[in-house]
């Protein structure tokens, strides 16, 4: 079916032009379009409205906030979903899940996922919805349509190492996924075991509801030479477009390469996605460093990117990551119901020790709010203790403590408290020992600034409680 969007007309007259020239070997890195192809993209973003250019850039630079959602609006979007969906006449994949299993069809958590998806856009949600029925039954089949993929619905050829889940966020607490040297890799045997790896990852993302409501950004990085007869154009056709059905959006796009041709294919693989994907992307061409600097500028903890600068990718994130959600689909095969937390939000207070887990956000807002009601806490500890705890809720923030596999449970209603207390005790043992040291003192008032290699965290006392102002962390 030809599309509408003229761009992806353009996508399918350059990708036929240059993979045919290619093949006739009369193809090289200065003949390809790139000013023309440039030229389409930047039309697309100065047709932007003022409030949608702002929005976006907000977005490519992680300082946006999520859409509050009030019950009303909830509510109302997911009647007018409903409506939508029957206004859809081409759904066959829809009615074939609804006649397997109308309670997953139907239940309004599913739903709602692609109504944030789509920024609370009804009818774009049922569009989006519907397809994403017609995708899951073309890449995995049937017997998928209504129930979660699973690890071993992949085949041996799809599961390589070069597409990752990075283990933090980036400075807005947005998961990361990153796509390193795909394009050269030859352990995927055909394009769709590439696209079936893609998909189960940002269905495992998209399972935690933080994760929908801020979307997720792609890195795609490769570094030397392609050769574009031995990669084809489906996968740039394909890729793009599946940003259009996932119940997850991507809210930052950045392309990495140090390489002319690949620089090109990356703009011809944007022209193929939605017109929202395509004005929320970056491209990046330059030397590695080069490269790390730019996506450190972007909120990007570059310290976790799985490739150095010579080449090698890291897979022990990779395994790990593997490890855990095979054992979450162990315990899921005697409940469907699963409370582990794969990557904690910035208002979490993880439990534990080391560097990592005292720079994260939450635990860091933590401490300087015992600092604050220190002489409180002298005076009743538990009420203290209970009254910052509650805060801690209150800013969306959950205590939570990681088990032998990984994954992290939420333990507020049974440690919060203690917790509290803990940290409250330990900072005041660590101030009796600044007094005898010094000869006196007290808890300080002033600006607080945290710092490490991929984070500036600042926390201004003003009024009765620290506020929090910006950062971006990273766990081991």
């Amino acid at each position: 079916m030809e599309s509408n969007d003229p761009l992806q007309r353009h996508q399918e007259t350059i990708l036929g032009t240059h993979f045919s020239r290619d093949k006739e070997g009369s193809g090289n890195g200065n003949d390809y379009d790139v000013e023309y192809v440039d030229s389409l993209l930047a039309k697309e973003f100065t047709n932007l409205t003022v409030q949608e250019r702002s929005k976006t850039y907000e977005e490519l630079h992680g300082v946006s906030d999520c859409i509050e959602e009030t019950p009303t609006l909830v509510e109302t979007c997911l009647s007018q979903l409903d409506e939508e969906l029957s206004r859809v006449t081409e759904k066959s994949a829809y009615n074939m899940a609804e006649q397997q299993n109308r309670a997953y069809v139907t239940d309004s958590k599913f739903r709602l996922m692609f109504l944030r998806a789509t920024n609370f856009d009804p009818k774009k949600a049922a569009i989006r919805l519907v397809a994403f029925f017609e995708g899951k039954l073309r890449f995995f089949g049937q017997e998928t349509l209504t129930r979660q993929i699973r690890f071993n619905d992949l085949d041996r050829d799809d599961q390589a190492c070069h597409m990752q889940i990075l283990p933090c966020r980036d400075r807005s607490g947005r998961p990361i996924i990153t796509d390193v040297n795909t394009l050269r890799d030859r352990s995927y045997k055909i394009p769709t075991n590439r696209l079936r790896a893609y998909i189960y990852l940002w269905l495992m993302v998209a399972e935690e509801e933080e994760n929908q409501k801020r979307g997720v950004v792609v890195i795609a990085i490769q570094m030397g030479a392609i050769e574009l007869s031995k990669l084809g154009p489906e996968l740039l056709r394909e890729f793009p477009r599946l940003d259009k059905w996932l119940p997850i959006r991507s809210s930052a796009i950045h392309l990495c390469t140090d390489h002319p041709i690949t620089s090109f294919l990356w703009r011809t693989a944007v022209i193929g996605a939605s017109s929202e994907t395509r004005v929320r992307h970056r491209l990046h061409v330059g030397t590695y460093t080069e490269i790390m600097y730019a996506l450190l500028g972007y909120g990007i903890p570059v310290d976790v990117i799985p490739i150095g600068e010579s080449g090698v990718i890291k897979k022990t994130n990779l395994n790990r990551w593997i490890s855990k959600h095979i054992s979450k689909e162990k315990a899921m095969i005697d409940t469907e119901l699963f409370a582990g937390i794969d990557l904690p939000s910035q208002n979490d207070v993880l439990t534990g020790k080391g560097k990592p887990i005292q720079q994260h956000p939450g635990n860091v807002y933590l401490r300087n709010l015992v600092e604050y009601f220190m002489e409180d806490f002298k005076d009743d500890k538990l009420k203290t203790s209970e009254r910052v705890c509650t805060m801690i809720k209150e800013n969306a923030g959950r205590f939570l403590n990681q088990s032998d596999d990984g994954w992290w449970w939420d333990v507020t209603e049974t440690g919060g408290v203690d917790k509290v207390m803990t940290t409250f005790l330990t900072l005041r043992t660590k101030q009796n020992k600044e007094s005898c040291r010094v000869g006196g003192g007290g808890a300080s008032t002033s600006p607080i600034m945290t710092t490490s290699d991929s984070e500036t965290t600042v926390f201004l006392h003003q009024g009765k409680k620290p506020r929090y102002e910006s950062s971006s962390f990273c766990w081991n």
